[in-house]
Formats: C-alpha cells, structure tokens, sequence
C-alpha cells in the first residue's frame, strides 16, 4: 500500500480544511497546496465501496483493499486542483439515447452477467439518468484514514446517487447509505436515491434527510472491517457467491470452506484480482 512521510496533521494548515464533525468524528477536507505529500500516508476508505456492505462485508473489505492504489492515485490528482476534482455528465442528443438503451437492452438480454458487465450496464443507465448533471470527487482526512468518494449527481442543497438492479428494492438500501454519506461529508441537508429495474420498469426515486450518526456508524464499521478490528459478517446466503467478483475462482474461502479470510488473506485477493 502506498505509503510516504508527511508533517503532522497539525502543521499541514494549508492543505486541509477546517475540522467539521460527523457525528462524534472530526473530519477534514483535503484542499491540495504546496505541503501536500502526495502520498497520503493514511488508507482510504471509499464511499462506494463500502456500500457494497449491505451485500456482503467480505467482498466489501477486499473491495476496499483492492481500491487502495487508485484512491491515492485519484487523491493525489484532486490535491492539484485544490482538492476537488469537478466533472459534469454528457448531455446526449436522442440519437446518441437510443443507441444506449438498445446497447443495455441488449447485454440484459445476453442473460448472465458477470460484475464488469453489470457495472457496464449501470453506467450506461446512469449516463441516460444524469444528463447534464455535475458533480465532483473529494477526499477527506479523518484521525485513523482518508475518505474519498464522488456523488453521482450535486446541487446546491441535494446530492444524488443513482443505481440499477434486477432488484431495485435490495438495491435502494445500499445506495441510500451510500447518499447519505456523501449529504454528511458534503454538508448538504438532502440525498436523493433513484434506483431502476433492469428488468422491470420499477423506478425507486426517494429524497431523505442527511443523518450524521448514520454516516459516523458506517464510516467507523468499514474501517474497523478494514483494520481488522472486527471480523465480517459472511454473505447471508450462498447465491451471492457466485455474483461475487472475488469468489472461489479468485480465492475467497468462504465459498467452498464457509471460513471468514483474514485480512491477510483478503490483501491477497485483492492484489490478485485488480
């Protein structure tokens, strides 16, 4: 993992912000400058991955595991343009919306979709979705870690996050805490969910109040997963297994021994599975 000396925390005035909180947790804002070490010599967690907690905790550690050299890479890169890196969706003419909607139509269509092609799929529909919408990625300075994530979409008092699922329903809870976050650490008082069927015309479209002791919970339960300070809970039923991108083809026990790997072990696969 990425590792480089850096000046206390209390000395690096001008490249984080002012403390806010989180709940009973002091967070920073990472705003770039000239005393940036640019290699952030904390681990990161990141909003979307830890979001994957709700479908498995195994997959979500590995995930962040495996995500630990883009995160420094992304945050170092933010650390040059005052720590915000800013994007805005394309706007699409209807032309340019047909050929998306019949490219998704058809991969559904193909039938066993492994992750790369479903994530494919959920950016296509979020291209559809997002039209036009900005947004920008941050990344935030905690005692323990750095926390890094880019919400799908962002005004002034709203941030949203978009999903698309064969079940929207399961889908919703997982995006909502991953909305949530991002409305605490961006201090905005709304996160609005929108989650679509692949395969149905179910929308789940949803604006809830920022909850910060629901951020400070998740954000402390992934680090302590990450850490090793506390153990995950396996899948709660065997089906996600075999979704699973780092299952029993790419080392993960639990498949086939039902034994939780150690951070060791999902170091391992991780490293394995980039």
């Amino acid at each position: 993992m990425p590792k480089g000396k850096r000046s206390s925390p209390r000395s690096r005035k001008s490249d984080v912000s002012p403390p806010f909180f989180i709940g009973g947790l002091a967070v920073q804002q990472c705003v770039g400058g000239p005393s940036v070490d640019p290699f952030h010599p904390k681990s990161f967690i990141g909003i979307s991955d830890l979001a994957e907690l709700t479908f498995c905790e195994i997959q979500s550690t590995i995930s962040q595991f495996a995500a630990q050299q883009g995160c420094h890479e992304n945050a170092a890169l933010d650390d040059m343009s005052g720590g915000v890196h800013e994007f805005k969706h394309d706007t699409r003419r209807a032309g340019g919306r047909t050929k998306i909607e019949e490219t998704a139509a058809k991969l559904i269509e193909s039938g066993n979709l492994d992750w790369e092609t479903r994530r494919y799929i959920g950016r296509l529909l979020e291209s559809l979705e997002l039209q036009g919408v900005s947004s920008e990625r941050r990344h935030f300075e905690l005692d323990d870690f750095f926390v890094i994530g880019c919400p799908d979409g962002m005004s002034e008092d709203v941030v949203t996050e978009f999903g698309s699922s064969r079940y929207p329903r399961l889908k919703f809870r997982a995006k909502q805490i991953q909305g949530n976050l991002y409305a605490a650490l961006w201090a905005k008082p709304l996160a609005r969910i929108i989650v679509v069927g692949t395969e149905s015309n179910e929308r789940l479209d949803k604006s809830t109040p920022a909850d910060a002791t629901g951020a400070e919970r998740w954000l402390r339960h992934a680090w302590a997963l990450f850490s090793g300070a506390r153990v995950p809970r396996p899948p709660d039923y065997a089906g996600k297994c075999k979704r699973c991108r780092f299952n029993i083809l790419n080392g993960c026990p639990f498949p086939r021994e039902k034994r939780v790997p150690s951070v060791a072990e999902m170091t391992t696969i991780a490293s394995t599975s980039i």
